[in-house]
């Protein structure tokens, strides 16, 4: 891809106001100031190479006893084990991963979601036990981790293990594309929610789950393509539950007692006079 290619692509991506890159920073707060808009190709670049080399920190590690994450109907219960933030991207905190004993649970809102749940992992809900989650993010996430966890050095540190697999599915480096609503958070210094597990789950294939606030169905549970050059598959995909209001779709044992199910019409037609 051509430096005018990065340039056009941060045309689309650079909302805010630029301000000086020399400016402060905050890794650890999830949010930092926006690139600068001259040379976009030098702003694009080095967010890329930084996001392709994704690591564990040695010095940001915490040990986790029982914590709790809910993103919407996506809930994980971190038993114990090891929480490392991974190495900044534009100055800023953006991933972590968990190493240990949890579970992720997931259970859609609407009937034709649970079914296709059902068809696809033969359950209608997801209550799965997991030994690795490497998270991406640009929302609350690394305040929210600052704040009921307490990080030090430990040594030795994992390989990454699921950090490089989250990284490959969110990045395509032949074509230099990111996934857009995560780089525009980056390029523009924003937290705009954007959430993404991958899970390593104890038996069983492995599983994504994404929290885009820009599509239009914002909650999406993925697992790796089945065909040729798809590198992921939508198992389902729903609004969030602040969204959903009066949209939800009654369910078969929900459904409205007073709501008109079938309409039927009697009528007599008279024979016409003076025909046969």
């Amino acid at each position: 891809m051509t430096p005018s290619s990065f340039s056009l692509i941060l045309a689309s991506l650079l909302l805010s106001s630029p301000i000086t890159a020399g400016a402060a920073q905050h890794p650890d707060t999830g949010i930092a100031p926006p690139l600068a808009v001259l040379g976009a190709a030098d702003a694009y670049e080095p967010v890329f190479d930084q996001l392709r080399s994704l690591a564990p920190r040695g010095d940001r590690v915490a040990a986790v006893h029982g914590l709790v994450l809910q993103r919407d109907a996506i809930h994980f219960h971190l038993d114990q084990g090891e929480l490392y933030f991974l190495s900044p991207v534009a100055g800023r905190t953006v991933g972590a991963l968990f190493i240990g004993r949890g579970s992720v649970s997931f259970t859609p809102p609407w009937d034709i979601e649970r079914t296709q749940l059902m068809r696809v992992l033969a359950d209608s809900t997801l209550d799965a036990r997991v030994s690795a989650v490497a998270f991406i993010f640009a929302d609350s996430t690394p305040a929210e981790l600052q704040r009921r966890l307490t990080f030090g050095a430990s040594t030795p540190h994992p390989d990454g293990g699921p950090v490089g697999d989250a990284v490959d599915h969110l990045v395509e480096g032949r074509s230099h594309h990111v996934h857009p609503t995560l780089m525009s958070a980056l390029l523009n210094g924003a937290a705009n929610g954007f959430f993404y597990a991958y899970v390593k789950r104890e038996s069983g294939e492995d599983l994504m789950f994404e929290i885009d606030p820009q599509a239009g169905e914002e909650v999406l549970l993925l697992r790796g393509g089945r065909l040729n050059g798809q590198k992921v598959q939508t198992v389902c995909q729903f609004p969030r539950a602040t969204e959903l209001g009066d949209s939800l779709p009654a369910s078969d044992g929900d459904r409205n007692p007073l709501k008109v199910e079938a309409y039927r019409i009697e009528t007599t037609m008279a024979k016409a006079s003076g025909t046969s």
